[in-house]
């Protein structure tokens, strides 16, 4: 390649200088230029080619995949000469670069092929090409649920049911360290490896916490916790493209006889009403069985069986535990009347308990109406329930005023009215089942035996339906006073309805033809 005219002038005017000291020396100026000129042109090929050589940093460039966009090559500017797989996503229109770890051109080659057929088939799938765990999953998926809390039920998830789902999940978790696939990605478990009724037979046979000891887990419960990790997959690792329809374990629910019966034992008329009478007459006035020592000449507790035994008043009893004891008992009235879940009932403030409003005198007299508020609502609607409590929340407000807390009970008052005397603060519903768990034993109600009835406070809500419905109240009213469906109370009493009609049902049918009297189910304040 020759010099051009104006390269030379250039580079002869820019060195005349140095021409002339190599002239003295005896070099010709023709020869000077000449190599010079060489000199540049070499100088600038190796710049671009030198360029280029900075930006190839594909070494060892292997494609694998005929007439596929992938290759496996060494990457230039690195010691350790490791493989790596470079290959085109058609979807995102990008390149996706992974490290294959090793420096073994076979291993690389073998690696690299399934790495490529299973991003292929994500992304023919249209799945993500990023794979998670389980515990990522549950993770992303709470996070998520956790924009939508809100103290209103059906305008988001409440505070309780996210703690639910993060108690059901973490059940997951532990199910699959177990089966040893925690570390292994979601998409790459196989669906039956953990699906069918194996988890809810697991959640089955685990044990109960301490407050639920040996008592067998409720098969709802159990298909509670199916129920959440359905929800994950479907609802949201599917529509996060985190993996396909076909990958979606196919969870079992345990099958429940529904035999028309009440899922929680419930006290009798006559359980209630010894219950009731205990409480008043034993327990609220401090009195306990003790039987007079004759050598130490002092009233001692005893046993019912006990000779000499009789119910005396314990001056241990404190005053301020009395006050407890009245208001606890004339609360648990109150749930029996009115069929509130304890959460609704617990959750009213002082202004949500109002008069009547009805031109009956007597009604006037023995009822109030609580407003329950959407947001202290299970189903998110507020309902007004009228029930005859008007004795016992004044004999509560008395006890109030006993154990000088008489600020609480300003009518208008935003303070939740319910109150422990004990310490001036809300009940909490774990004080609560101390509580009726020793008022039951007390009563004999509660001896300890497999045989026991398992009353809760969620049994008040149960008797009070049981009761209205026998009772011959239209199951309309009943369950706008509940707040549920009529559905719902037709599927959990709807056997009550036989009952009910026992005349209807009998007539006719020889000594059974007059229709019998029901029993008078009427709670008493």
């Amino acid at each position: 390649m020759s010099l051009l005219p104006e390269d030379s002038q250039r580079i002869s005017s820019n060195l005349a200088p140095l021409l002339q000291v190599l002239e003295r020396a005896g070099i010709a100026e023709a020869d000077i230029a000449s190599h010079l000129a060489d000199l540049i042109k070499v100088k600038a090929e190796t710049a671009i080619v030198g360029g280029e050589r900075q930006k190839k940093h594909y070494l060892d460039q292997t494609f694998f995949i005929p007439g596929e966009d992938a290759f496996i090559y060494r990457r230039a500017d690195t010691k350790k000469q490791l493989w790596y797989l470079r290959m085109y996503d058609p979807r995102d229109k990008k390149n996706i670069v992974r490290s294959l770890g090793t420096t073994d051109l076979s291993f690389a080659q073998v690696k690299a092929r399934e790495i490529w057929s299973e991003v292929t088939q994500k992304i023919r799938h249209n799945q993500r090409i990023v794979s998670i765990t389980t515990q990522q999953l549950v993770d992303r998926y709470l996070n998520a649920e956790s924009k939508h809390l809100a103290h209103v039920p059906k305008q988001g998830i409440t505070p309780a049911s996210f703690a639910n789902k993060q108690k059901h999940l973490k059940k997951w978790i532990v199910f699959i360290d177990e089966l040893g696939l925690s570390k292994c990605p979601i998409d790459q478990i196989d669906p039956e490896k953990i699906g069918g009724d194996a988890f809810a037979k697991w959640v089955l046979s685990r044990p109960q916490r301490y407050t639920y000891q040996n008592r067998p887990r409720s098969r709802d419960a159990v298909n509670g916790h199916v129920s959440q990790v359905i929800r994950m997959y479907k609802r949201f690792a599917v529509t996060q493209r985190l993996i396909g329809q076909n990958q979606i374990p196919y969870l079992e629910y345990l099958k429940i006889q529904e035999d028309g019966q009440h899922k929680r034992d419930i006290l009798t008329i006559e359980e209630y009403s010894t219950l009731w009478r205990w409480m008043q007459d034993k327990w609220c006035r401090g009195r306990t069985l003790q039987r007079y020592d004759k050598r130490t000449k002092q009233w001692i507790p005893c046993l019912a069986d006990d000779e000499g035994a009789q119910w005396r008043k314990d001056d241990s009893i404190s005053e301020r535990e009395l006050q407890r004891r009245i208001v606890f008992e004339k609360l648990f009235g109150i749930f029996n009347n009115t069929g509130m879940r304890p959460k609704e009932l617990l959750g009213l403030r002082s202004k949500d308990i109002l008069a009547t409003d009805n031109p009956d005198k007597e009604i006037q007299e023995k009822c109030l109406t609580l407003v329950v508020l959407a947001s202290n609502s299970k189903t998110g609607k507020g309902r007004r329930v009228v029930a005859p409590i008007k004795k016992r929340v004044n004999a509560i407000k008395i006890a109030y005023a006993d154990a000088g807390l008489d600020h609480f009970l300003n009518p208008d008052s935003e303070n939740l009215f319910f109150l422990d005397p004990k310490d001036g603060q809300p009940w909490t519903q774990r004080k609560l089942r101390l509580l009726l768990d020793e008022v039951l034993r007390g009563s004999g109600l509660k001896s300890g035996r497999a045989s026991d009835k398992n009353i809760t406070l969620y049994s008040s809500r149960h008797l009070y339906a049981t009761l209205r419905l026998r009772a011959g109240v239209d199951r309309a009213l009943v369950a706008k006073n509940m707040g549920t469906s009529i559905l719902q109370l037709e599927k959990t009493y709807g056997h009550i309805e036989t009952e009910v009609s026992a005349v209807d049902l009998l007539r006719g049918q020889g000594c059974f033809a007059r229709g019998a009297d029901l029993m008078d189910i009427e709670m008493r304040s």
